[in-house]
């Protein structure tokens, strides 16, 4: 279960179970110590704790207790998420946001009769709803329990709530009637608009919009940005979308909202260099954006090509029509911070460096902002990087033994390298330096250690066992993309330590 979601959680006891799930989800091999550091549980909890989820989940999951501390496996990944929803099912403060987003507002004594607790208890539990909704810039009201606040950070809140954060008891999803409109709409939006909104998405976006607004919640476009969505978006594509719309189901969206569709679309592009993107950039960067983004290039030394300045330009210019609507858009849940924090460490760090001590970033983005942004612009050029930029080795294998093992060992290296990579399998006779110099080779693999002499030990090498384990073929992959463990756990790694 997600951050986001635990920092809801009431129970104590659901709190510490989750987060030891976290945990164990997260990295799989985790030592006692360490978990007891994340949970803030003593070891005697912690053993007691263990026991008990072992015994709840059954079979769906294992969890192994070695001398390096705990491992954990899913066996039965369906089931095993439908036990820990059924964990969270009485959580008090799901169930009320559940009622906001559907209008049934009741008062804090209501909620207690309702839930059979005591009012203070309710109380309670509602200021800790409060602490976190204020992250996102609006605030609780308690007679009756709502939301107050800008409409579009409230709608923000109810997206990663209900669409990015994972699937609770709690979660509403979209009719199947709205899942319809969507298909059609989207026919028009892909061939008209060319951008790229994921179908699911489009339909909890179109959810909240109809909930909102049967309760009487409107957004507010800021007129400098409608200005300038109506110079590079034909709007009577959406105006078409909303004489279907009120055709299929009787209900008309004020033009507020159909912008905010536009805008929502045009912040959630893909990676391309198409007339439309730079087009974009053209039209809606301005010159602190091209001063941030120079900034940010000449001190990120490695993207200094044309291309990677124009996506760094894309990136910023993206984020600030974010933040003429609300900087809450560029927010992310805390999962998807902690994932390229741990997976992206030293990218994220001088990213962060770089963002944080510009001042031509404070003329647009506020500090409150800074790690989001770093976040995004971290995962962004890393996808960027993996799109674009040719990374691929030269790599020569020389294998030795069993003929059908040889066969073997080949067909793997070409199924799971050959895509990206050019492989050379030689006799060791045709090996030389001037072969290696020639084709530029990058790595040498052999599991036969007489083959390493001087001409290999001028480059880069991997020497196997004779029968090459998990473990040799996860070196292999690590020397050919370095950041690879960085993201997937390979197969076959010893547990974790510490």
């Amino acid at each position: 279960m997600q951050q986001f979601h635990v920092e809801m959680f009431t129970n104590k006891v659901n709190i510490r179970y989750f987060k030891i799930l976290n945990e164990l989800e997260r990295k799989r091999s985790v030592s006692g110590a360490n978990l007891s550091r994340a949970t803030g549980a003593t070891t005697r909890t912690l053993i007691s704790d263990i026991a008990f989820l072992r015994e709840y989940f059954g079979d769906s999951i294992t969890i192994t207790v070695t001398n390096c501390g705990y491992i954990f496996n899913e066996k039965n990944i369906g089931n095993y998420k439908k036990l820990k929803r059924e964990l969270m099912a009485d959580e008090p403060l799901f169930i009320i946001i559940r009622a906001i987003f559907k209008g049934e507002l009741l008062t804090v004594g209501e909620w207690a009769d309702k839930l059979y607790l005591s009012e203070s208890s309710v109380i309670r539990f509602l200021k800790k709803l409060q602490k976190l909704v204020k992250t996102y810039n609006f605030k609780l009201g308690y007679q009756p329990v709502d939301f107050h606040g800008e409409e579009c950070n409230i709608r923000k809140f109810f997206l990663l709530f209900f669409y990015e954060a994972d699937i609770i008891p709690h979660t509403i999803t979209p009719s199947l009637n709205i899942q319809n409109l969507i298909c059609d709409f989207l026919k028009i939006y892909h061939e008209q608009l060319h951008l790229t909104l994921e179908f699911t998405k489009s339909a909890y976006i179109l959810m909240i919009i109809l909930e909102r607004n049967k309760n009487g919640h409107v957004i507010k476009i800021p007129q400098l940005l409608k200005n300038k969505l109506k110079k590079f978006v034909d709007f009577s594509y959406l105006e078409s979308f909303d004489k279907m719309l009120k055709s299929k189901s009787e209900i008309t969206l004020p033009e507020d909202e159909l912008f905010y569709i536009i805008f929502l679309a045009l912040t959630n592009r893909q990676i391309e260099m198409s007339e439309f993107e730079k087009g974009i950039v053209e039209n809606y960067s301005n010159e602190w954006i091209d001063k941030l983004t120079n900034e940010y290039c000449l001190k990120q030394k490695s993207l200094l090509t044309e291309n990677f300045q124009f996506f760094v330009r894309s990136f910023f210019t993206t984020c600030y029509l974010q933040s003429m609507f609300s900087e809450i858009y560029i927010k992310n849940i805390p999962d998807i911070n902690l994932y390229a924090i741990e997976h992206y460490t030293e990218q994220y760090q001088l990213n962060y460096r770089i963002i944080q001590n510009s001042d031509f970033r404070r003329e647009i983005f506020s500090d409150e902002i800074v790690e989001d942004l770093t976040v995004n612009l971290t995962l962004y050029l890393n996808a960027v990087e993996n799109t674009y930029v040719d990374d691929s080795k030269k790599i020569v294998f020389i294998l030795e033994g069993n003929h059908h093992l040889c066969l073997n060992l080949k067909a793997a290296a070409k199924k799971y390298l050959g895509k990206n990579h050019q492989l050379y399998f030689l006799d060791y006779g045709y090996l030389n330096k001037e072969f290696l110099d020639n084709n530029e080779i990058d790595l040498v693999v052999t599991n036969y250690a007489e083959y390493i002499t001087d001409c290999v030990l001028s480059i880069d090498y991997i020497l196997t066992k004779a029968i090459p384990t998990t473990d040799d073929w996860n070196t292999v992959l690590e020397k050919v993309n370095p950041k690879i463990n960085k993201v997937f756990s390979l197969v076959g790694r010893k547990c974790a330590m510490g």
